[in-house]
């Protein structure tokens, strides 16, 4: 995949389309605003149920986290 073309794939369950660059969209295509977390994370919301968008990236291009796995940034920012 090419780093530098922003790639949407279904996020099965927060039910939202999420890039390889991180941004959220929701059912109908609108960019979701994302929220900043006390510890520096980025994080999306629905139904009162709050995702880590980074974890929402792997989820949807990776698949499921296995347990006890912890997903860090490559580049160590974690608001990116």
């Amino acid at each position: 995949m090419d780093k530098d073309i922003e790639v949407f794939k279904y996020h099965e369950a927060s039910g939202y389309e999420v890039s390889n660059f991180g941004n959220v969209k929701g059912r109908r295509g609108k960019p979701l605003k994302q929220f900043k977390t006390r510890f520096g994370y980025m994080t999306a919301a629905r139904n009162n149920k709050t995702f880590l968008v980074h974890r929402m990236v792997w989820q949807a291009f990776i698949g499921e986290i296995p347990y006890k796995l912890q997903i860090n940034h490559m580049d160590g920012k974690k608001d990116n």
